[in-house]
Formats: C-alpha cells, structure tokens, sequence
C-alpha cells in the first residue's frame, strides 16, 4: 500500500470536517455540526457531543484490495485503486426543555442532510489530494483521488433515544455511501549522488 486504509480514512473525516466548518460559516443558515468517527453501531454508541447536531461516519467494507483492479502488484507499484464503503448518520438531539415542540431538531436533520447533498453536488462528488515526499534519493508527488457517491436513498429512523450527555432523544437519518479511492505515486526527480571533492 502507497498509503495506509486508516490514513485514507482520516482524509476522508478531513473532508467531512470541511463540510462541518462550512455549515458553521454559513451566511444562510449557520448550523453546529460535530463530525464523530465511530466503530460501533452509531445508534448503540455514547456520545458527549460539543454540539446539538453530530455527523457520525461508520466505515465498513473495503472492496477490491485483493484483486487485480488494485494495480499493486509489480508492474503498477506506483497505483492503488480500492472502494470504502461506509455509512454517515445525520443525528440532532433534541433540548430537553424543547420535547413538546421538537420540530427544530427535525428541521436541522433535514436541512444537514439537504445541505451535505448540496456540498458533494458543488465539489463534483470528488475529493483531490496532494502530497510531497522527499527521500535521500527521490522526490515523489501523491495523488489521492475520492469519487464519492451514494449507495441507498435516506433512511429517516425518526425520533430514537440514544445515549448522550445533553440529551437522550434525537432525530436520525442515515445514507450509505460507496468512496472509489485512487492512490497514484509519480516519480518527480532523482537526486543525483554528491561527488566527494578531493583536496590536495
């Protein structure tokens, strides 16, 4: 692998932390937004959330690592090509002071959901990454293409009670999402080796 699956998969929160700060710095509708990483089911999961709305993001499957379509093997050492699979949560707790009139956390899970669509639409379902690497002989630039795409329509769970510190009742919606990955290492230059210079 050119770049481990756990740094593929933080450049990916990167991009959900991209989103999050937009929702945040918005001029139309400024909306808190968590962005959570979790392991376990998200509706079986704890949290103690700095916000009132969290995105959480559950990675699943890897497709296609052990066959051919990755390209690693010797001819294509310099190109990986897999698929995450993973699912994000959209989740707005409820203030406890507000059960009776609850449709605000309502209307911001729907309206995250809407505006996470409108983000991908606008970055054209793609994240693009570079990076620099140095060695003592060889500099080399990584590419790290994401096509990002959904795999199922909205599944709105409704009002669930979950396990957190502010409040235990929240709207959830959950999407699942495919991630085609391309990892591309290109050989920029090779260092020549220095002369030793010989003094008389």
């Amino acid at each position: 692998m050119i770049i481990s699956i756990n740094a593929i998969q933080n450049y990916l929160i990167e991009f959900l932390n991209k989103f999050a700060s937009d929702l945040r710095e918005s001029q139309e509708r400024a909306i808190e937004l968590e962005v959570i990483n979790t392991y376990n089911h998200p509706y079986l999961a704890s949290y103690n959330p700095r916000a009132g709305n969290i995105l959480v993001v559950k990675f699943d499957t890897i497709d296609n690592l052990f066959e051919n379509a990755t390209r690693a093997g010797k001819f294509y050492t310099n190109i990986n090509e897999f698929t995450l699979n993973f699912a994000l949560f959209f989740i707005s707790f409820i203030v406890e002071a507000d059960l009776l009139e609850n449709t605000d956390a309502y209307n911001n899970m729907l309206a995250i959901y809407e505006l996470f669509s409108e983000f991908l639409y606008n970055n054209n379902y793609r994240l693009k990454l570079e990076s620099i690497n140095n060695t003592a002989e060889h500099s080399y630039t990584t590419n790290i293409t994401y096509y990002i795409y959904p795999t199922s329509g909205m599944q709105n769970n409704g009002l669930l009670t979950l396990d957190s510190r502010n409040s235990n009742s929240a709207y959830c919606a959950n999407n699942a999402f495919k991630a085609s990955v391309r990892v591309e290492e290109i050989l920029e230059k090779t260092k020549e080796p220095e002369l030793a210079t010989r003094y008389n």
